[in-house]
Protein backbone atom coordinates (compact mmCIF):
# COMPACT_ATOMS: atom_id res chain seq x y z
CA UNK A 1 0.00 0.00 0.00
CA UNK A 2 3.01 2.29 1.04
CA UNK A 3 4.50 1.78 -2.51
CA UNK A 4 1.59 2.13 -4.67
CA UNK A 5 0.75 5.19 -3.11
CA UNK A 6 3.51 6.95 -1.13
CA UNK A 7 1.27 10.14 0.00
CA UNK A 8 -0.89 7.75 2.51
CA UNK A 9 2.45 6.57 3.75
CA UNK A 10 2.36 7.76 7.10
CA UNK A 11 -1.50 7.30 7.72
CA UNK A 12 -0.84 3.64 6.33
CA UNK A 13 2.31 3.26 8.90
CA UNK A 14 -0.30 4.84 12.11
CA UNK A 15 -2.55 2.26 11.24
CA UNK A 16 -0.22 -0.48 11.46
CA UNK A 17 1.73 0.69 14.49
CA UNK A 18 -1.58 0.82 16.17
CA UNK A 19 -1.49 -1.76 19.67
CA UNK A 20 -4.73 -3.38 18.42
CA UNK A 21 -3.01 -4.08 15.11
CA UNK A 22 0.10 -4.98 16.82
CA UNK A 23 -1.65 -7.96 18.36
CA UNK A 24 -4.25 -9.00 15.38
CA UNK A 25 -0.70 -9.30 13.27
CA UNK A 26 0.64 -11.67 16.00
CA UNK A 27 -2.78 -14.05 16.50
CA UNK A 28 -4.52 -16.01 13.81
CA UNK A 29 -7.17 -14.17 13.33
CA UNK A 30 -8.27 -13.51 9.42
CA UNK A 31 -8.92 -9.57 10.23
CA UNK A 32 -5.11 -8.89 9.52
CA UNK A 33 -5.83 -10.13 6.04
CA UNK A 34 -8.85 -7.87 5.74
CA UNK A 35 -7.41 -4.82 6.74
CA UNK A 36 -4.19 -5.08 4.68
CA UNK A 37 -6.68 -5.69 1.70
CA UNK A 38 -8.81 -2.84 2.64
CA UNK A 39 -6.07 -0.40 3.10
CA UNK A 40 -4.62 -1.97 -0.54
CA UNK A 41 -7.73 -1.19 -1.90
CA UNK A 42 -7.53 2.39 -0.91
CA UNK A 43 -4.31 2.94 -1.56
CA UNK A 44 -5.12 2.22 -5.06
CA UNK A 45 -7.91 4.34 -5.41
CA UNK A 46 -6.12 7.40 -4.33
CA UNK A 47 -3.13 6.15 -6.19
CA UNK A 48 -5.10 6.74 -9.76
CA UNK A 49 -6.90 9.60 -7.85
CA UNK A 50 -3.20 11.47 -8.04
CA UNK A 51 -2.22 10.07 -11.47
CA UNK A 52 -4.80 12.34 -12.80
CA UNK A 53 -5.05 9.80 -16.01
CA UNK A 54 -8.16 7.98 -17.11
CA UNK A 55 -8.64 4.79 -15.64
CA UNK A 56 -7.77 1.97 -17.43
CA UNK A 57 -8.37 -1.17 -17.85
CA UNK A 58 -6.11 -2.63 -15.91
CA UNK A 59 -7.03 -0.20 -13.26
CA UNK A 60 -10.51 -1.88 -12.81
CA UNK A 61 -9.25 -5.54 -13.14
CA UNK A 62 -6.80 -4.75 -10.29
CA UNK A 63 -9.28 -3.18 -8.07
CA UNK A 64 -11.85 -5.68 -8.60
CA UNK A 65 -9.03 -8.34 -7.82
CA UNK A 66 -8.24 -6.22 -4.18
CA UNK A 67 -11.80 -6.80 -3.63
CA UNK A 68 -12.32 -10.62 -4.05
CA UNK A 69 -9.65 -10.99 -2.11
CA UNK A 70 -11.40 -9.77 1.45
CA UNK A 71 -14.95 -9.12 0.84
CA UNK A 72 -16.22 -12.81 0.76
CA UNK A 73 -14.13 -13.22 4.13
CA UNK A 74 -16.26 -10.31 5.92
CA UNK A 75 -19.11 -9.31 3.32
CA UNK A 76 -20.00 -6.30 5.14
CA UNK A 77 -16.19 -4.64 3.98
CA UNK A 78 -17.69 -4.61 0.64
CA UNK A 79 -18.88 -0.77 1.69
CA UNK A 80 -14.89 -0.46 0.52
CA UNK A 81 -16.08 -0.24 -2.85
CA UNK A 82 -17.18 3.51 -2.20
CA UNK A 83 -13.89 4.32 -2.32
CA UNK A 84 -14.13 4.87 -5.79
CA UNK A 85 -15.87 7.87 -5.70
CA UNK A 86 -12.49 9.64 -4.25
CA UNK A 87 -11.62 9.64 -8.23
CA UNK A 88 -12.44 12.62 -9.54
CA UNK A 89 -14.90 12.01 -12.18
CA UNK A 90 -13.19 13.45 -14.96
CA UNK A 91 -10.92 10.57 -14.50
CA UNK A 92 -14.00 7.59 -14.08
CA UNK A 93 -16.11 10.07 -17.23
CA UNK A 94 -12.72 9.34 -19.50
CA UNK A 95 -13.58 5.19 -18.94
CA UNK A 96 -15.77 5.94 -22.20
CA UNK A 97 -12.54 5.01 -24.06
CA UNK A 98 -12.62 1.76 -22.23
CA UNK A 99 -15.23 -0.68 -24.56
CA UNK A 100 -18.38 -0.75 -22.60
CA UNK A 101 -18.32 -4.80 -22.70
CA UNK A 102 -15.28 -5.11 -20.44
CA UNK A 103 -16.85 -2.90 -17.82
CA UNK A 104 -20.10 -4.64 -17.67
CA UNK A 105 -18.33 -8.06 -18.09
CA UNK A 106 -16.09 -7.19 -15.19
CA UNK A 107 -18.52 -5.94 -12.63
CA UNK A 108 -21.08 -8.10 -13.54
CA UNK A 109 -18.43 -10.95 -13.01
CA UNK A 110 -17.75 -9.76 -9.58
CA UNK A 111 -20.95 -9.31 -8.39
CA UNK A 112 -22.03 -12.81 -10.01
CA UNK A 113 -18.61 -14.60 -8.02
CA UNK A 114 -19.16 -12.60 -4.78
CA UNK A 115 -23.32 -13.39 -4.74
CA UNK A 116 -22.13 -17.34 -5.10
CA UNK A 117 -19.72 -17.43 -2.83
CA UNK A 118 -21.44 -15.87 0.47
CA UNK A 119 -24.81 -14.34 -1.30
CA UNK A 120 -27.47 -16.89 -0.04
CA UNK A 121 -25.92 -16.57 3.82
CA UNK A 122 -25.93 -12.91 3.61
CA UNK A 123 -29.96 -12.88 2.53
CA UNK A 124 -30.89 -15.52 5.20
CA UNK A 125 -29.22 -13.30 7.61
CA UNK A 126 -31.63 -10.59 6.53
CA UNK A 127 -34.68 -12.29 5.42
CA UNK A 128 -35.27 -15.29 7.90
CA UNK A 129 -34.20 -15.93 11.48
CA UNK A 130 -31.10 -17.32 10.85
CA UNK A 131 -28.07 -15.85 13.17
CA UNK A 132 -25.07 -16.41 14.81
CA UNK A 133 -26.10 -18.28 18.28
CA UNK A 134 -22.57 -18.02 20.01
CA UNK A 135 -23.58 -14.98 22.28
CA UNK A 136 -27.67 -16.77 22.72
CA UNK A 137 -27.66 -17.83 26.14
CA UNK A 138 -31.28 -19.03 25.80
CA UNK A 139 -32.08 -20.15 21.61
CA UNK A 140 -36.02 -20.93 22.51
CA UNK A 141 -36.36 -17.72 23.76
CA UNK A 142 -34.15 -15.81 21.25
CA UNK A 143 -35.52 -13.61 18.28
CA UNK A 144 -33.71 -12.22 15.58
CA UNK A 145 -33.91 -9.72 13.40
CA UNK A 146 -35.26 -9.57 9.93
CA UNK A 147 -35.77 -6.64 7.11
CA UNK A 148 -39.66 -7.41 7.99
CA UNK A 149 -39.47 -6.81 11.56
CA UNK A 150 -37.27 -3.73 11.36
CA UNK A 151 -39.38 -1.75 8.90
CA UNK A 152 -42.60 -2.38 10.91
CA UNK A 153 -40.66 -0.89 14.21
CA UNK A 154 -38.56 1.80 13.09
CA UNK A 155 -38.30 3.49 16.36
CA UNK A 156 -37.34 0.52 18.13
CA UNK A 157 -34.69 0.00 15.68
CA UNK A 158 -33.59 3.29 16.00
CA UNK A 159 -33.22 3.84 19.66
CA UNK A 160 -31.11 0.63 19.18
CA UNK A 161 -28.50 1.96 17.25
CA UNK A 162 -28.64 5.26 19.50
CA UNK A 163 -28.32 3.42 23.07
CA UNK A 164 -25.21 0.79 21.34
CA UNK A 165 -23.61 4.15 20.67
CA UNK A 166 -24.42 5.23 24.01
CA UNK A 167 -23.38 2.86 25.96
CA UNK A 168 -20.52 0.87 24.04
CA UNK A 169 -19.04 4.29 22.41
CA UNK A 170 -15.53 4.03 24.92
CA UNK A 171 -15.35 -0.02 24.41
CA UNK A 172 -15.39 0.03 20.71
CA UNK A 173 -13.29 3.29 21.08
CA UNK A 174 -11.17 1.87 23.47
CA UNK A 175 -10.86 -1.90 21.55
CA UNK A 176 -10.02 -0.04 17.88
CA UNK A 177 -6.95 2.15 18.85
CA UNK A 178 -5.60 -0.26 22.22
CA UNK A 179 -7.45 -4.36 21.26
CA UNK A 180 -10.21 -5.83 23.35
CA UNK A 181 -7.92 -8.21 25.07
CA UNK A 182 -6.47 -7.04 28.54
CA UNK A 183 -7.46 -3.58 27.61
CA UNK A 184 -8.96 -2.62 30.44
CA UNK A 185 -5.46 -3.16 32.44
CA UNK A 186 -4.28 -0.20 30.35
CA UNK A 187 -4.82 3.39 31.86
CA UNK A 188 -6.94 5.79 30.14
CA UNK A 189 -4.43 8.03 29.81
CA UNK A 190 -2.30 5.80 27.57
CA UNK A 191 -4.87 5.24 25.40
CA UNK A 192 -6.43 8.85 25.52
CA UNK A 193 -2.35 9.45 24.25
CA UNK A 194 -2.86 6.80 21.55
CA UNK A 195 -5.82 8.30 19.86
CA UNK A 196 -4.51 11.80 20.14
CA UNK A 197 -0.96 11.18 18.34
CA UNK A 198 -2.72 8.53 15.96
CA UNK A 199 -5.23 11.56 14.98
CA UNK A 200 -2.12 14.41 14.46
CA UNK A 201 -0.44 11.52 12.28
CA UNK A 202 -3.96 11.45 10.26
CA UNK A 203 -4.45 15.06 9.90
CA UNK A 204 -0.87 15.52 9.23
CA UNK A 205 -0.56 13.28 6.23
CA UNK A 206 -1.32 14.70 3.04
CA UNK A 207 0.66 17.99 4.00
CA UNK A 208 1.14 19.71 0.63
CA UNK A 209 -2.21 17.83 -0.17
CA UNK A 210 -4.35 19.57 -2.10
CA UNK A 211 -7.77 18.44 -1.02
CA UNK A 212 -10.89 20.38 -1.37
CA UNK A 213 -14.17 20.24 0.99
CA UNK A 214 -15.97 17.91 -1.10
CA UNK A 215 -13.44 15.46 -0.62
CA UNK A 216 -13.15 15.80 3.10
CA UNK A 217 -17.04 15.51 2.71
CA UNK A 218 -16.84 12.04 0.57
CA UNK A 219 -14.37 11.05 3.15
CA UNK A 220 -16.80 11.29 6.44
CA UNK A 221 -19.76 9.99 4.67
CA UNK A 222 -18.18 6.93 3.21
CA UNK A 223 -16.88 6.31 7.05
CA UNK A 224 -19.97 7.18 8.63
CA UNK A 225 -22.03 4.97 5.86
CA UNK A 226 -19.41 2.13 6.49
CA UNK A 227 -19.66 1.91 10.75
CA UNK A 228 -23.08 2.04 10.11
CA UNK A 229 -22.80 -1.15 7.65
CA UNK A 230 -20.71 -2.89 10.37
CA UNK A 231 -23.72 -1.97 13.23
CA UNK A 232 -26.28 -3.43 10.73
CA UNK A 233 -24.47 -6.25 10.16
CA UNK A 234 -24.45 -7.01 13.72
CA UNK A 235 -27.59 -6.14 14.11
CA UNK A 236 -28.95 -9.05 12.10
CA UNK A 237 -26.24 -11.48 12.73
CA UNK A 238 -25.76 -11.40 16.42
CA UNK A 239 -28.53 -9.56 17.74
CA UNK A 240 -31.98 -10.43 19.50
CA UNK A 241 -35.22 -8.63 20.30
CA UNK A 242 -35.09 -7.61 23.51
CA UNK A 243 -38.59 -7.20 25.37
CA UNK A 244 -37.70 -3.31 26.66
CA UNK A 245 -38.47 0.01 24.37
CA UNK A 246 -34.95 -0.85 22.74
CA UNK A 247 -32.09 -3.38 22.50
CA UNK A 248 -28.67 -3.59 22.04
CA UNK A 249 -26.42 -4.39 19.09
CA UNK A 250 -23.99 -6.69 20.53
CA UNK A 251 -20.71 -9.15 19.34
CA UNK A 252 -19.36 -5.87 17.68
CA UNK A 253 -15.59 -5.32 18.54
CA UNK A 254 -13.44 -2.88 17.43
CA UNK A 255 -10.72 -4.19 15.38
CA UNK A 256 -13.97 -4.22 13.19
CA UNK A 257 -13.48 -0.48 12.27
CA UNK A 258 -9.77 0.10 11.68
CA UNK A 259 -9.97 -0.11 7.68
CA UNK A 260 -12.24 2.53 7.72
CA UNK A 261 -9.38 4.71 9.66
CA UNK A 262 -7.67 5.49 6.84
CA UNK A 263 -10.72 7.46 5.14
CA UNK A 264 -9.63 9.92 8.52
CA UNK A 265 -6.12 11.08 6.42
CA UNK A 266 -8.53 12.60 3.86
CA UNK A 267 -11.13 14.10 5.85
CA UNK A 268 -9.56 15.97 8.81
CA UNK A 269 -6.28 16.46 6.90
CA UNK A 270 -4.65 20.16 7.91
CA UNK A 271 -1.02 21.59 6.46
CA UNK A 272 -0.50 23.24 10.24
CA UNK A 273 0.17 20.17 11.84
CA UNK A 274 3.39 19.20 10.13
CA UNK A 275 6.36 20.99 9.73
CA UNK A 276 9.96 20.37 9.10
CA UNK A 277 11.52 21.69 12.42
CA UNK A 278 14.81 23.67 12.05
CA UNK A 279 17.80 21.18 14.38
CA UNK A 280 20.65 22.80 13.41
CA UNK A 281 20.82 24.80 16.77
CA UNK A 282 19.24 22.67 19.30
CA UNK A 283 20.30 19.68 17.58
CA UNK A 284 17.14 17.11 19.18
CA UNK A 285 18.50 14.87 17.02
CA UNK A 286 21.94 14.72 16.52
CA UNK A 287 22.60 14.51 12.61
CA UNK A 288 19.79 16.20 10.84
CA UNK A 289 19.58 19.74 10.78
CA UNK A 290 15.70 18.94 9.92
CA UNK A 291 13.31 16.71 10.49
CA UNK A 292 9.63 16.35 10.38
CA UNK A 293 7.22 16.14 12.87
CA UNK A 294 4.94 13.13 11.63
CA UNK A 295 8.44 10.92 12.01
CA UNK A 296 8.58 12.16 15.25
CA UNK A 297 4.75 11.30 16.33
CA UNK A 298 4.89 7.28 14.95
CA UNK A 299 8.29 7.57 17.40
CA UNK A 300 5.84 8.24 19.92
CA UNK A 301 3.32 5.89 18.69
CA UNK A 302 5.53 3.33 18.85
CA UNK A 303 7.04 4.01 22.35
CA UNK A 304 3.00 4.48 23.24
CA UNK A 305 2.49 1.27 22.16
CA UNK A 306 5.50 -0.51 24.29
CA UNK A 307 3.49 0.99 27.04
CA UNK A 308 0.33 -0.78 26.10
CA UNK A 309 1.85 -3.75 25.34
CA UNK A 310 3.42 -3.79 28.84
CA UNK A 311 0.38 -2.96 30.87
CA UNK A 312 -1.74 -5.82 28.65
CA UNK A 313 1.15 -8.36 28.97
CA UNK A 314 0.95 -7.77 32.93
CA UNK A 315 -3.37 -8.49 32.57
CA UNK A 316 -2.23 -11.41 30.55
CA UNK A 317 -0.23 -13.00 33.00
CA UNK A 318 -2.64 -12.32 35.82
CA UNK A 319 -0.48 -10.20 37.71
CA UNK A 320 -1.50 -8.24 40.12
CA UNK A 321 -0.18 -4.02 39.78
CA UNK A 322 -1.26 -0.76 40.64
CA UNK A 323 -1.44 1.88 38.37
CA UNK A 324 -2.76 5.36 37.90
CA UNK A 325 -1.26 7.19 41.17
Amino acid sequence: SMKCCNSLKYAIAAICLLPSTIWLMSSYTYDSWNLAFCILFVALCFRIRESRKCIRIIDIVGLLIVLLLFTPIKFVYAIMILAVILIPFDQIKGMKKIPKVVVIVSVVSFATLLLAIRGKEALAYLTTSSMDTRGVSDLALAQSYTIQWAVKHPVYIVLTYSYTIIHEFWMLLRSCFVNETFAWMVPAYIIVSVIIVFTLIMMSTLKGYKIHKKDRIKSTVIMLLSILAVFTAFLFLYSTVSSGKYGEITGMQGRYFLPFLIYLAIAIKSDKVSVLVDNSKNMVLPGLTEYDSRRVLIYFLVLLNLCVVFFESVGMMNIPISYGG
